[in-house]
């Protein structure tokens, strides 16, 4: 179960309760960093790395504490640093806040996560080759990769580079809507999740695999055809199922 940490939003105490069952009845928990407006590592490795670490940091400490009683290190989903800086500048924001994640939390696992491209931002997390090279300056034995895979079709599903696969150690899994709107259920097979999770398979991965889907548009598709959101979603999971076994 992925758990987003935003400390902020109005149904944290809700989250923060279904954490808590959700520990109790067993379950493996990962966190994905808060991402929306405020939240960007933009500026860290600069002036505005206190006001971040004041920002980040709530959250950080939340999950190092769950992480505490893991038996393994617990992955962290992160977004690297975006916005109109230098690409340049970005990558060292984005190396000096999963530093700094590292140090703060030792029990967490960062893993950066694959962006889907937009045409009026840069961000760190758009490009594979680029996060190799951004885990490789702060420890690749540390850091990995969350291979985000609508969100690589939505890039347009270039092939990995020498090495990015190997680094990859969580998975995001979400089909596309022909309307091109992703976190869908696995119905449309827009996502070529076979040749993915294969290309995972040949190198030994022992990573996460999380079924990320978009509780409303699962309300919204259902509503459609005239089913159950429930029904869609266990689809998904049978589906999810298959194809890791395959």
């Amino acid at each position: 179960m992925e758990f987003r940490l935003d400390l902020s939003a109005p149904d944290w105490a809700e989250t923060q309760a279904l954490i808590e069952e959700c520990r109790r009845l067993g379950f493996q928990l990962t966190f994905h960093a808060p991402f929306k407006r405020p939240y960007n590592p933009a500026g860290f490795s600069g002036p505005g790395r206190e006001h971040l670490e004041a920002l980040y940091g709530p959250s950080i400490d939340y999950a190092a504490r769950i992480a505490a009683d893991a038996a393994r290190p617990v992955p962290l989903v992160v977004h690297g640093a975006k916005g109109a800086r230098p690409r340049g500048q970005l990558r060292r924001d984005t190396v000096a806040f999963l530093t700094w994640v590292l140090e703060r939390a030792p029990g967490l696992q960062p893993v950066l996560e694959v962006l889907s491209r937009d045409a009026d931002v840069a961000k760190v997390g758009d490009n594979k080759a680029e996060l190799l090279d951004v885990i490789a300056a702060v420890g690749p034995s540390q850091v990995g990769i969350c291979w985000d895979l609508g969100h690589d079709v939505r890039n347009g599903s270039q092939a990995p580079p020498a090495g990015f696969v190997a680094r990859v150690k969580h998975v995001h899994v979400h089909d596309i809507t022909p309307a091109g709107k992703d976190h869908g259920p696995l119905i449309f097979g827009n996502v070529p999740y076979v040749d993915y999770l294969r290309q995972l398979g040949r190198v030994g991965f022992r990573g996460v695999i999380i079924l990320e889907v978009d509780g409303y548009l699962v309300c919204e598709l259902a509503d459609e055809q005239g089913i159950q959101p429930d029904d869609l979603l266990q689809h998904s999971f049978d589906e999810l199922t298959r194809l890791i076994s395959a």
